[in-house]
Protein backbone atom coordinates (compact mmCIF):
# COMPACT_ATOMS: atom_id res chain seq x y z
CA UNK A 1 0.00 0.00 0.00
CA UNK A 2 1.44 3.35 -0.77
CA UNK A 3 1.85 6.12 1.59
CA UNK A 4 -0.50 8.37 -0.60
CA UNK A 5 -3.27 5.73 -0.09
CA UNK A 6 -2.62 5.70 3.77
CA UNK A 7 -3.49 8.86 4.64
CA UNK A 8 -6.83 8.15 2.58
CA UNK A 9 -9.40 7.01 5.23
CA UNK A 10 -13.32 7.11 4.54
CA UNK A 11 -16.19 6.17 7.28
CA UNK A 12 -20.30 6.47 6.93
CA UNK A 13 -21.65 9.31 8.11
CA UNK A 14 -25.69 7.95 7.68
CA UNK A 15 -26.39 6.18 10.75
CA UNK A 16 -25.36 2.31 11.52
CA UNK A 17 -28.19 -0.36 9.67
CA UNK A 18 -30.29 -0.81 6.66
CA UNK A 19 -31.89 2.45 4.97
CA UNK A 20 -33.15 3.77 2.04
CA UNK A 21 -29.82 5.90 1.51
CA UNK A 22 -26.37 5.27 3.15
CA UNK A 23 -23.57 7.87 2.89
CA UNK A 24 -19.95 7.09 2.95
CA UNK A 25 -17.51 10.18 3.21
CA UNK A 26 -13.98 9.91 2.04
CA UNK A 27 -10.99 12.39 3.09
CA UNK A 28 -7.19 12.24 2.19
CA UNK A 29 -4.84 13.02 -0.49
CA UNK A 30 -6.02 10.10 -2.66
CA UNK A 31 -9.18 10.25 -1.86
CA UNK A 32 -9.86 11.77 -5.38
CA UNK A 33 -8.04 9.28 -7.27
CA UNK A 34 -8.99 6.34 -5.62
CA UNK A 35 -13.13 7.20 -5.96
CA UNK A 36 -12.58 8.24 -9.81
CA UNK A 37 -10.47 4.47 -10.11
CA UNK A 38 -13.71 3.09 -8.90
CA UNK A 39 -16.69 4.81 -10.38
CA UNK A 40 -17.72 4.97 -13.75
CA UNK A 41 -19.78 8.05 -14.58
CA UNK A 42 -22.50 8.31 -16.86
CA UNK A 43 -20.04 10.13 -20.18
CA UNK A 44 -17.22 8.62 -18.92
CA UNK A 45 -15.97 12.14 -17.66
CA UNK A 46 -13.64 11.37 -14.24
CA UNK A 47 -14.69 13.26 -10.91
CA UNK A 48 -11.54 15.77 -11.29
CA UNK A 49 -12.72 16.92 -14.81
CA UNK A 50 -16.34 17.96 -13.16
CA UNK A 51 -16.83 21.24 -11.30
CA UNK A 52 -16.52 20.57 -7.31
CA UNK A 53 -19.59 19.94 -4.89
CA UNK A 54 -21.82 18.91 -8.17
CA UNK A 55 -24.05 15.92 -7.72
CA UNK A 56 -22.61 12.71 -10.80
CA UNK A 57 -24.53 9.70 -11.21
CA UNK A 58 -22.44 6.82 -11.98
CA UNK A 59 -21.99 3.14 -11.82
CA UNK A 60 -19.40 1.59 -9.23
CA UNK A 61 -16.59 -0.75 -10.95
CA UNK A 62 -16.74 -4.46 -9.48
CA UNK A 63 -14.35 -6.98 -10.19
CA UNK A 64 -17.14 -9.12 -11.22
CA UNK A 65 -18.58 -7.12 -13.20
CA UNK A 66 -21.30 -6.12 -11.75
CA UNK A 67 -22.19 -2.84 -9.66
CA UNK A 68 -24.07 -0.65 -7.71
CA UNK A 69 -25.62 2.54 -9.28
CA UNK A 70 -24.72 5.64 -7.19
CA UNK A 71 -24.30 9.74 -6.71
CA UNK A 72 -21.29 10.98 -5.93
CA UNK A 73 -20.26 14.65 -4.83
CA UNK A 74 -16.03 15.99 -5.27
CA UNK A 75 -15.81 18.74 -2.89
CA UNK A 76 -12.11 18.94 -3.45
CA UNK A 77 -9.63 16.73 -4.43
CA UNK A 78 -9.48 15.27 -1.13
CA UNK A 79 -13.16 15.16 0.34
CA UNK A 80 -15.48 12.95 -1.72
CA UNK A 81 -19.16 11.42 -0.71
CA UNK A 82 -20.96 8.24 -1.80
CA UNK A 83 -24.06 8.22 -1.91
CA UNK A 84 -25.51 4.88 -2.25
CA UNK A 85 -28.69 2.44 -1.89
CA UNK A 86 -28.54 1.79 2.24
CA UNK A 87 -28.70 -2.10 2.53
CA UNK A 88 -25.79 -3.25 4.56
CA UNK A 89 -24.99 -5.53 1.52
CA UNK A 90 -24.55 -2.28 -0.74
CA UNK A 91 -22.29 -0.40 1.63
CA UNK A 92 -20.35 -3.53 2.59
CA UNK A 93 -19.65 -3.65 -1.00
CA UNK A 94 -18.94 -0.70 -1.59
CA UNK A 95 -16.30 -0.35 1.70
CA UNK A 96 -14.74 -3.48 0.21
CA UNK A 97 -13.75 -2.08 -2.92
CA UNK A 98 -12.18 0.83 -1.00
CA UNK A 99 -10.17 -0.75 1.41
CA UNK A 100 -9.53 -2.76 -1.50
CA UNK A 101 -7.63 0.36 -3.28
CA UNK A 102 -5.83 1.22 -0.30
CA UNK A 103 -8.35 3.40 2.25
CA UNK A 104 -8.39 2.63 5.52
CA UNK A 105 -12.25 2.58 7.17
CA UNK A 106 -12.29 4.51 10.39
CA UNK A 107 -15.01 5.26 13.15
CA UNK A 108 -16.67 8.50 12.67
CA UNK A 109 -14.39 10.45 15.53
CA UNK A 110 -11.56 8.91 13.42
CA UNK A 111 -12.18 10.19 10.78
CA UNK A 112 -13.32 13.23 11.48
CA UNK A 113 -9.71 13.74 13.09
CA UNK A 114 -8.02 12.80 9.89
CA UNK A 115 -10.43 15.15 8.25
CA UNK A 116 -9.50 18.67 10.29
CA UNK A 117 -6.20 17.38 12.18
CA UNK A 118 -7.27 18.37 15.94
CA UNK A 119 -8.75 15.58 18.11
CA UNK A 120 -10.73 18.50 20.24
CA UNK A 121 -12.09 19.64 16.70
CA UNK A 122 -13.29 16.41 15.66
CA UNK A 123 -15.03 15.98 18.68
CA UNK A 124 -16.76 18.80 18.98
CA UNK A 125 -17.64 18.05 15.25
CA UNK A 126 -18.81 14.20 16.15
CA UNK A 127 -20.74 15.58 19.53
CA UNK A 128 -22.90 18.31 17.17
CA UNK A 129 -24.10 15.13 14.62
CA UNK A 130 -25.59 13.36 17.95
CA UNK A 131 -27.70 16.44 18.89
CA UNK A 132 -31.32 15.28 19.58
CA UNK A 133 -32.98 18.84 20.19
CA UNK A 134 -32.37 21.87 18.28
CA UNK A 135 -31.66 23.45 21.95
CA UNK A 136 -29.13 21.23 22.54
CA UNK A 137 -27.53 21.11 18.78
CA UNK A 138 -27.09 25.02 19.18
CA UNK A 139 -25.44 25.27 22.16
CA UNK A 140 -23.08 22.41 20.58
CA UNK A 141 -22.95 23.94 17.24
CA UNK A 142 -21.02 27.21 18.99
CA UNK A 143 -19.29 24.33 20.80
CA UNK A 144 -17.19 23.81 17.72
CA UNK A 145 -15.51 27.03 18.13
CA UNK A 146 -15.45 27.78 21.63
CA UNK A 147 -13.51 24.71 23.03
CA UNK A 148 -10.94 24.12 20.08
CA UNK A 149 -10.14 28.01 20.95
CA UNK A 150 -10.29 27.08 24.73
CA UNK A 151 -7.72 24.39 24.24
CA UNK A 152 -5.41 26.80 22.07
CA UNK A 153 -5.74 29.49 24.82
CA UNK A 154 -4.67 26.65 27.51
CA UNK A 155 -1.73 25.69 25.54
CA UNK A 156 -0.79 29.05 25.23
CA UNK A 157 -0.88 29.73 29.02
CA UNK A 158 1.00 26.36 29.74
CA UNK A 159 3.59 27.41 27.29
CA UNK A 160 4.02 31.13 29.08
CA UNK A 161 4.40 28.76 32.10
CA UNK A 162 0.84 30.61 33.74
CA UNK A 163 0.45 26.91 35.40
CA UNK A 164 -1.72 27.95 38.06
CA UNK A 165 -3.71 30.05 35.55
CA UNK A 166 -4.72 27.19 33.10
CA UNK A 167 -5.09 25.06 36.35
CA UNK A 168 -7.63 27.02 37.26
CA UNK A 169 -9.32 27.34 33.97
CA UNK A 170 -9.44 23.83 33.83
CA UNK A 171 -10.79 23.36 37.12
CA UNK A 172 -13.92 25.72 36.11
CA UNK A 173 -14.82 23.86 33.24
CA UNK A 174 -14.82 20.80 34.73
CA UNK A 175 -17.42 22.17 37.27
CA UNK A 176 -19.90 21.73 34.26
CA UNK A 177 -19.25 18.56 33.09
CA UNK A 178 -22.49 17.13 34.86
CA UNK A 179 -24.33 19.74 32.12
CA UNK A 180 -22.32 19.14 29.55
CA UNK A 181 -22.38 15.37 29.63
CA UNK A 182 -25.98 15.81 29.72
CA UNK A 183 -26.13 17.56 26.12
CA UNK A 184 -26.03 14.47 24.75
CA UNK A 185 -26.93 12.36 27.93
CA UNK A 186 -30.79 12.70 28.23
CA UNK A 187 -31.34 13.47 32.02
CA UNK A 188 -33.45 10.16 33.80
CA UNK A 189 -37.02 11.45 34.90
CA UNK A 190 -38.49 8.55 37.35
CA UNK A 191 -42.17 8.93 38.26
CA UNK A 192 -43.14 6.80 41.35
CA UNK A 193 -46.04 6.28 43.67
CA UNK A 194 -48.79 4.00 44.88
CA UNK A 195 -50.45 2.17 42.25
CA UNK A 196 -53.04 3.56 40.07
CA UNK A 197 -52.21 7.59 41.10
CA UNK A 198 -51.81 8.78 37.06
CA UNK A 199 -47.89 8.48 36.52
CA UNK A 200 -48.31 6.62 33.11
CA UNK A 201 -51.27 9.15 32.57
CA UNK A 202 -49.04 11.91 33.25
CA UNK A 203 -45.75 10.20 31.18
CA UNK A 204 -48.41 9.98 28.13
CA UNK A 205 -49.40 13.88 28.84
CA UNK A 206 -45.63 14.97 28.33
CA UNK A 207 -44.59 12.57 26.02
CA UNK A 208 -47.47 13.73 23.88
CA UNK A 209 -48.53 10.23 23.05
CA UNK A 210 -49.94 7.05 24.81
CA UNK A 211 -46.28 5.49 25.49
CA UNK A 212 -47.35 3.59 29.03
CA UNK A 213 -50.31 1.32 29.30
CA UNK A 214 -52.86 3.35 31.45
CA UNK A 215 -55.23 0.41 33.35
CA UNK A 216 -57.61 0.83 36.59
CA UNK A 217 -55.70 -2.45 37.85
CA UNK A 218 -52.90 -2.70 40.65
CA UNK A 219 -49.95 -3.69 39.41
CA UNK A 220 -50.38 -2.98 35.77
CA UNK A 221 -46.69 -1.55 35.26
CA UNK A 222 -44.69 -4.04 36.52
CA UNK A 223 -41.40 -2.99 34.57
CA UNK A 224 -39.71 -0.31 34.05
CA UNK A 225 -41.68 2.07 30.72
CA UNK A 226 -38.94 4.02 29.46
CA UNK A 227 -39.73 7.38 26.47
CA UNK A 228 -37.20 9.42 25.20
CA UNK A 229 -38.53 13.23 25.36
CA UNK A 230 -37.70 16.81 25.19
CA UNK A 231 -38.80 19.30 27.77
CA UNK A 232 -38.22 23.03 26.95
CA UNK A 233 -35.29 21.67 24.40
CA UNK A 234 -33.25 19.17 26.71
CA UNK A 235 -33.68 15.51 25.93
CA UNK A 236 -34.94 13.54 28.79
CA UNK A 237 -36.08 10.09 29.42
CA UNK A 238 -39.20 9.43 31.50
CA UNK A 239 -39.54 6.55 33.08
CA UNK A 240 -42.60 5.02 34.31
CA UNK A 241 -41.96 2.54 37.51
CA UNK A 242 -44.51 -0.37 39.16
CA UNK A 243 -46.89 1.19 41.55
CA UNK A 244 -45.01 1.51 44.98
CA UNK A 245 -47.45 -1.16 47.05
CA UNK A 246 -46.63 -2.77 50.12
CA UNK A 247 -47.15 -6.35 50.48
CA UNK A 248 -47.27 -7.63 47.27
CA UNK A 249 -47.30 -11.51 46.62
CA UNK A 250 -46.91 -11.77 42.81
CA UNK A 251 -43.33 -12.35 42.36
CA UNK A 252 -43.39 -10.44 38.81
CA UNK A 253 -44.89 -7.24 40.50
CA UNK A 254 -42.35 -7.70 43.87
CA UNK A 255 -39.45 -7.80 41.37
CA UNK A 256 -40.67 -4.40 39.54
CA UNK A 257 -41.27 -2.75 42.63
CA UNK A 258 -37.66 -3.57 43.62
CA UNK A 259 -36.24 -2.39 40.19
CA UNK A 260 -38.18 0.77 40.59
CA UNK A 261 -36.64 1.40 43.72
CA UNK A 262 -33.05 1.02 42.61
CA UNK A 263 -33.92 3.13 39.47
CA UNK A 264 -35.49 5.75 41.88
CA UNK A 265 -31.96 5.50 44.00
CA UNK A 266 -29.59 6.38 40.13
CA UNK A 267 -32.21 8.87 38.60
CA UNK A 268 -31.40 12.97 37.89
CA UNK A 269 -34.77 13.98 38.94
CA UNK A 270 -37.79 11.81 40.88
CA UNK A 271 -41.07 12.81 40.48
CA UNK A 272 -43.50 11.28 42.93
CA UNK A 273 -47.19 11.06 42.08
CA UNK A 274 -49.88 11.28 44.09
CA UNK A 275 -54.09 10.62 44.09
CA UNK A 276 -55.43 14.26 44.94
CA UNK A 277 -58.50 12.83 45.41
CA UNK A 278 -57.63 9.83 47.88
CA UNK A 279 -57.38 10.34 51.39
CA UNK A 280 -53.59 11.10 52.66
CA UNK A 281 -52.19 7.95 53.65
CA UNK A 282 -49.10 6.61 55.91
CA UNK A 283 -47.65 5.38 52.48
CA UNK A 284 -47.76 8.46 50.74
CA UNK A 285 -46.34 10.35 53.94
CA UNK A 286 -43.46 8.13 53.95
CA UNK A 287 -42.74 8.11 50.08
CA UNK A 288 -43.29 12.28 50.24
CA UNK A 289 -40.03 12.11 52.56
CA UNK A 290 -38.01 10.21 50.36
CA UNK A 291 -34.66 11.72 50.39
CA UNK A 292 -34.33 11.17 46.57
CA UNK A 293 -37.64 12.50 45.96
CA UNK A 294 -37.50 15.87 44.02
CA UNK A 295 -40.87 16.53 43.10
CA UNK A 296 -44.38 16.18 44.45
CA UNK A 297 -47.06 16.12 42.32
CA UNK A 298 -50.94 15.71 42.69
CA UNK A 299 -53.00 14.77 40.10
CA UNK A 300 -56.50 14.20 39.29
CA UNK A 301 -56.93 18.31 40.72
CA UNK A 302 -60.24 18.13 38.61
CA UNK A 303 -62.29 16.65 40.98
CA UNK A 304 -62.57 17.00 44.94
CA UNK A 305 -59.06 17.32 46.91
CA UNK A 306 -57.94 16.29 50.29
CA UNK A 307 -56.40 19.45 51.94
CA UNK A 308 -54.60 16.90 54.95
CA UNK A 309 -50.98 16.51 52.40
CA UNK A 310 -47.65 18.58 52.17
CA UNK A 311 -47.36 21.28 49.99
CA UNK A 312 -46.84 20.00 45.87
CA UNK A 313 -48.06 20.64 41.98
CA UNK A 314 -51.77 20.12 41.25
CA UNK A 315 -52.49 19.29 38.28
CA UNK A 316 -54.51 17.10 35.65
CA UNK A 317 -52.91 14.89 33.72
CA UNK A 318 -56.43 14.02 31.66
CA UNK A 319 -56.78 17.50 30.85
CA UNK A 320 -53.71 19.09 31.08
CA UNK A 321 -54.24 21.68 33.46
CA UNK A 322 -50.97 22.53 35.62
CA UNK A 323 -48.90 20.14 33.51
CA UNK A 324 -46.56 23.51 31.55
CA UNK A 325 -46.01 24.86 35.45
CA UNK A 326 -44.78 21.71 36.38
CA UNK A 327 -42.39 21.04 33.63
CA UNK A 328 -41.31 24.37 33.95
CA UNK A 329 -40.51 23.68 37.94
CA UNK A 330 -39.09 19.95 36.97
CA UNK A 331 -36.64 21.68 34.54
CA UNK A 332 -35.59 24.30 37.45
CA UNK A 333 -34.86 21.48 39.94
CA UNK A 334 -32.57 19.68 37.29
CA UNK A 335 -31.23 22.29 35.65
CA UNK A 336 -30.96 25.27 38.63
CA UNK A 337 -28.08 27.42 36.62
CA UNK A 338 -26.41 27.92 33.21
CA UNK A 339 -22.90 28.77 31.93
CA UNK A 340 -22.24 32.17 30.30
CA UNK A 341 -22.80 31.49 26.29
CA UNK A 342 -18.85 30.98 26.01
CA UNK A 343 -18.06 28.57 28.97
CA UNK A 344 -16.35 25.74 27.16
CA UNK A 345 -18.17 22.52 27.84
CA UNK A 346 -17.02 18.65 28.11
CA UNK A 347 -19.08 16.35 26.86
CA UNK A 348 -17.65 13.57 26.69
CA UNK A 349 -15.86 11.18 29.52
CA UNK A 350 -12.56 10.71 27.59
CA UNK A 351 -12.38 14.87 27.66
CA UNK A 352 -12.98 14.73 31.25
CA UNK A 353 -10.37 12.29 31.74
CA UNK A 354 -7.82 14.23 29.89
CA UNK A 355 -8.39 17.42 31.33
CA UNK A 356 -8.08 15.79 34.89
CA UNK A 357 -4.85 14.56 34.12
CA UNK A 358 -3.29 17.34 32.40
CA UNK A 359 -4.57 18.99 35.88
CA UNK A 360 -2.85 16.91 37.79
CA UNK A 361 0.57 17.71 35.92
CA UNK A 362 0.18 21.12 36.06
CA UNK A 363 -0.42 21.05 40.14
CA UNK A 364 3.05 19.24 39.52
CA UNK A 365 5.06 21.97 37.33
CA UNK A 366 4.98 19.43 34.90
CA UNK A 367 4.34 21.41 31.76
CA UNK A 368 5.24 19.33 28.86
CA UNK A 369 3.07 16.33 30.07
CA UNK A 370 0.11 18.83 30.42
CA UNK A 371 0.86 19.82 27.17
CA UNK A 372 1.26 16.04 25.90
CA UNK A 373 -2.56 15.24 27.28
CA UNK A 374 -3.93 18.38 25.57
CA UNK A 375 -2.90 16.65 22.21
CA UNK A 376 -3.39 17.81 19.09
Amino acid sequence: MSEQATRTVFTQITPAGRGAVATLACCGSAALTIVDRCLMTVGKKPLKDRPWSTLTYGHWRMATGAGEDLLVVAHDPENVEIHCHGGTATIDLIAGVLSEQGMQRVDLLGFETSRCGSRWQAEANVCLGQASTPRTAQILLHQQSVLPSWINRLRGLISNGELKQAAREIRKTLDWEDYGRHLLEPRSIVFCGQPNVGKSSLINRVAGFERSIVDDTPGTTRDIVSQLAAVDGWPVVLQDTAGLRVGVSDPIESAGIQNARVLIEDADGVVAVFDASRTWSDADQQLSREPAVDLLVFNKNDVSVESDRPAGLPLSALSGEGVSRFLDTLIDRLIPKHPDPDQPLICLASQSGRLRVCCDALSRSDAQRALDELGG
